[in-house]
């Protein structure tokens, strides 16, 4: 390709080129990226209004952090009064009763809720997986 370039202004001309398709690139990267925060930011917004009204005990949970699992799963870590954190499930765009206290319990109850098996499944898959000697390693450290 260069020995087809004859001469200084060929030169230029053929690194302006490149130039303009770099930045051109660069741009819809940009774009791309601000246009998947917005959604992003969308999503969590619809979250965090399930967690504006009073719950049935009359409280109202601060959300601290949202992590969107999937189109339609997501984890809300909320902190309380007494300052203990807690995580909610979103599936389906609805806000799941129960909180627990770690995140991992959180994830297992999410997929729980999500297939249909919301009684004995997370703490039968907690139990088998062993996360409570994690927990406690945790604890002593």
């Amino acid at each position: 390709m260069l020995k087809d370039l004859n001469g200084i202004d060929e030169i230029v001309d053929f690194f302006k080129q490149k130039i303009i398709d770099d930045a051109r690139i660069h741009l819809i990267r940009i774009y791309n990226m601000a246009l998947r925060w917005q959604q992003k930011e969308e999503e969590e917004d619809k979250i965090k209004a399930l967690f504006d009204k009073k719950d049935v005990f009359g409280t109202k949970n601060p959300v601290r952090n949202i992590t969107i699992i999937s189109e339609d799963m997501a984890i809300v870590e909320t902190k309380e009064k007494k300052q203990e954190t807690y995580f909610y499930v979103v599936v389906n765009g609805k806000k799941h009763f129960e909180c627990t206290k770690n995140y991992d319990y959180a994830l297992i109850m999410a997929l729980s809720v999500k297939y249909g098996e919301e009684r004995c499944a997370p703490k039968m898959i907690y139990n088998m997986l062993n996360m409570y000697k994690f927990e406690l390693m945790d604890e002593l450290k």
